[in-house]
């Protein structure tokens, strides 16, 4: 069964709302997608909705894809990524609303400071970045609208389009060199399980808070070594190193609880072998 009506998503050229999109036509939803670019057929200014509510199609549901995902992006940039990531996802959420949309906005699981696994969605929230301080912020500016809202926080989305993966694969047929860090780490989770689970709550319209990540926290350089195996590359190309980031910024844990979601909608928690070989599979 898939969501009824027409969805709109927002942020139609990233990795999860160009999968979403493609995810829901493909069940016969009609999907109306915007776009960072001024020549697109729905351009959507992000910021711009931080000032006057934006002219947006009717929808009968939205998901809120958009935003500045970099953490580096937001570090140097606080003001500029907060008007987007919060000022401007709240001006789009509360359009919608009052349109009488449900609206699903995409949070992350760095809202959390990453020191303890597996962490359950009624948790305080402990930041340690600008991006994550944003998607605190932005949660709390949703949630708050008078209207069916819901949050969806993500750890690691994985997908066989996502350049990181594909620069890897392009290294390792050519015997180059891969780079992987030693320090930063990752739960994750398959694009096409992300869609599915979105497609679970738009058609529940489902409110409050919701989470998806892997079922283990595992190191850039373990991810390397499940994709080397499962292109059958040779291990000797990979040469780990440190992410020069600020320590403190980094999270061990991203893992997030996903006890409801298994049991409401039948979606748990992949395992992390499992999430990188498949993509592995498909560019080997």
């Amino acid at each position: 069964m898939t969501p009824g009506g027409r969805i709109l998503v927002a942020g139609g050229d990233g990795l999860v709302g160009a999968g979403l999109a493609r995810h829901l036509s493909a069940a016969g939803v009609e999907v109306v997608a915007t776009t960072r670019r001024r020549d697109g057929p729905l351009f959507l200014d992000v910021a711009a909705a931080a000032d006057a509510p934006p002219a947006l199609p009717r929808a009968d549901a939205a998901v809120l894809c958009a935003g500045v995902a970099r953490l580096a992006d937001c570090e140097r940039d606080p003001d500029g990524s907060r008007r987007v990531n919060v000022d401007g996802i709240v001006g789009i959420a509360a359009a919608l609303v009052q349109q009488g949309a449900y609206v699903l906005h995409l949070s992350s699981d760095k809202v959390f400071d990453g020191q303890a696994a597996q962490r359950r969605r009624e948790a305080p929230t402990c930041p340690l970045t600008r991006y994550g301080a944003q998607k605190v912020a932005a949660e709390r500016g949703v949630l708050g609208l008078d209207g069916e809202v819901g949050v969806l926080r993500l750890s690691k989305v994985l997908a066989p389009s996502l350049p990181l993966l594909n620069d890897w694969a392009a290294a390792l047929r050519a015997g180059t060199p891969i780079a992987p860090f030693t320090d930063m780490y990752l739960a994750p989770v398959p694009l096409d399980l992300v869609c599915r689970l979105i497609a679970c709550l738009l058609r529940a319209r489902a409110v409050g808070l919701y989470q998806c990540s892997g079922a283990s926290d595992r190191s850039y350089v373990a991810l390397a070594e499940t994709f080397v195996r499962g292109l059958s590359a040779d291990p000797a190309l990979i040469a780990p190193c440190r992410s020069g980031l600020d320590p403190a910024a980094l999270s061990p844990n991203t893992t997030l609880d996903m006890s409801v979601e298994a049991a409401r909608f039948g979606i748990g928690q992949p395992a992390f072998d499992d999430v990188v070989s498949d993509i592995a599979a498909v560019l080997r």
